[in-house]
């Protein structure tokens, strides 16, 4: 991921745009170039079961708290987005899902679901699947926000 970053530096501007792998449950500093301010987490293939679900909203809430200090001009976000694989892993449509954001104080936006995403390359393969895919994507942010 960080080597994407450097490859599209050019394309942020003055943005600072940092990368972290998180575990669930912790709480993080902010990456000390958005000096406690931020806009955007993007995340992608967060949780596959429910027993990650609550210990994922609470990292999510740290984060969105902390990026909320100073208030910043607009509301922080967390853009998150999933393959449906199987309907046991579309957590970002699943109602419990969206219930345990709700029990931890955030809201949950289904912005897309993508049905016609052409799947990624096969593991050692060239070139693209000839199967589609369905993607979600979903706004979190601090409830009121």
């Amino acid at each position: 991921v960080g080597k994407n970053v450097s490859a599209n530096a050019g394309c942020t501007g003055s943005a600072c745009v940092s990368t972290q792998r998180l575990q669930w449950g912790r709480r993080y500093p902010p990456p000390a170039c958005a000096a406690g301010k931020w806009q955007v987490v993007l995340a992608s293939d967060c949780a596959y079961t429910d027993d990650r679900w609550e210990s994922l909203a609470q990292t999510m809430k740290a984060l969105l708290q902390q990026g909320s200090q100073p208030a910043p001009e607009a509301p922080p976000r967390i853009l998150m987005s999933q393959q449906h694989r199987s309907a046991a892993t579309t957590l970002l449509a699943s109602p419990s899902f969206k219930a345990t954001l709700r029990a931890n104080g955030l809201q949950a936006t289904t912005l897309d679901i993508e049905r016609n995403a052409r799947a990624p390359p096969a593991a050692g393969g060239a070139g693209a699947d000839d199967q589609t895919v369905a993607v979600s994507i979903v706004e979190v942010r601090l409830e009121g926000s």
